[in-house]
């Protein structure tokens, strides 16, 4: 922290806003939430004021710094954007304007998004443990060093150039997601229309590799997560403590379905560190035969609105959720079969566009990673 930095309180520089208003019945109002981790402040919802069930809010405007009392401590604040000026709130919303000569409400933004600063709000926050509250007398007297005001402009204005370009980078990226997934959803509906058809039971069946454990040893365990995201590493599990559950161990290269929730596409291909982990009987592993089928192409079938329909369907109408997804209509899911050749070009095109994805992944990682050190440079006074 430099030198010239003035220790405040907040409350010294800033101004506390309690405009009511009156809650009419046939009118609509707009309602104000702030989500979690400085990620913005947004409309919750229109309700007439019958809905409102108050006769009185807080009616907040554009440019005002809000947070939620019960979520300060995993950063819910935020600056009010214009298009919810005149908004309300309860109480557990409280707003403040900026002393102008004093701080640069942008400068306040910024710094809330520091772990410093969330980690304060923490500190002042009491109560039980899943109702603790940032009470405004606490928030107005945690302490922050200022710069003057014409450092504060010039250091939001550096963070906003390195955000502004992180914000463009990831724009690209997703620009470059989106050409790859259209350039290979294009390439599987052109093979599948000259696809034959199998039936699972002939061309990928159920295979259940049981795992005899013991007492002493350990056994590393995988789940499955929804809408096709892929495999993850549970807590490894004890021996002891397993008592009478049954394991199976999968290996790479299977097609794994969650047998609860394949219907929501938790459905993947295990590999790299997968091999040899086990899962329990809430788990479906099948092997493909190589030589007319591959686990990463029936995986994707799987995962498109026909695939994840037919897992639907197969699955229990009951439980909510959790969908047992029944083994023996898996066995008669009929699924494509393109030619050999048509296969291996869809499983290469797969990959390169895996690497391509890698590549731009790698390339937003560095500034993504780069942003929280700018702001803690800015805030020790370090950024220019």
């Amino acid at each position: 922290m430099k030198a010239s930095w003035n220790k405040v309180a907040l409350g010294d520089v800033l101004q506390r806003e309690k405009q009511v208003v009156k809650i009419s019945p046939n009118e609509e109002y707009s309602e104000v939430t702030v989500r979690l981790w400085g990620k913005g402040v947004n409309l919750r919802g229109k309700k007439l004021g019958a809905e409102v069930g108050s006769s009185s809010r807080y009616k907040v405007k554009s440019g005002y710094f809000i947070f939620s009392k019960i979520d300060a401590r995993h950063g819910a604040f935020g600056i009010v954007p214009p298009s919810l000026d005149g908004a309300i709130v309860t109480a557990d919303f409280p707003v403040y304007s900026a002393k102008e000569d004093k701080i640069d409400i942008n400068f306040l933004y910024w710094m809330s998004k520091t772990p410093s600063f969330i980690d304060a709000c923490k500190i002042a926050s009491k109560g039980t443990t899943n109702r603790v509250r940032l009470k405004e007398s606490k928030f107005e007297d945690i302490s922050v060093f200022l710069p003057n005001l014409s450092m504060q402009k010039s250091i939001v204005k550096r963070i906003e150039e390195v955000h502004r370009k992180y914000l463009l980078l990831n724009s690209q990226r997703q620009r470059v997601l989106e050409q790859a997934n259209a350039v290979l959803s294009s390439a599987f509906d052109e093979i599948l229309q000259s696809s034959e058809w199998g039936k699972m039971k002939d061309v990928c069946p159920i295979i259940r590799r049981e795992v005899e454990h013991k007492l002493d040893s350990e056994y590393p365990e995988i789940g499955v997560r929804s809408f096709g995201n892929g495999t993850f590493h549970k807590p490894t599990l004890v021996g002891s403590e397993i008592e009478t559950k049954r394991l199976y161990m999968v290996k790479n290269g299977d097609l794994l379905f969650s047998q609860m929730f394949s219907w929501e596409g938790a459905v993947a291909v295990p590999s790299g560190k997968d091999d040899g982990r086990i899962v329990s009987n809430y788990f479906i592993t099948c092997s493909p035969n190589e030589e007319i089928t591959n686990s990463n192409f029936l995986c994707y079938y799987f995962l498109t609105s026909e695939g994840l329909e037919k897992l639907s369907e197969a699955s229990s109408k009951w439980g909510g959720r959790n969908r047992p997804l029944s083994t023996k209509k898996l066995e008669e899911i009929e699924v494509p079969l393109p030619k050999i050749e048509n296969l291996k070009y869809f499983i290469e095109l797969k990959n390169k566009i895996q690497q391509i994805k890698k590549l731009s992944e790698d390339s937003i990682l560095p500034l993504g990673a780069l942003m929280p050190s700018i702001l803690d440079k800015a805030y020790k006074g370090e950024l220019l």
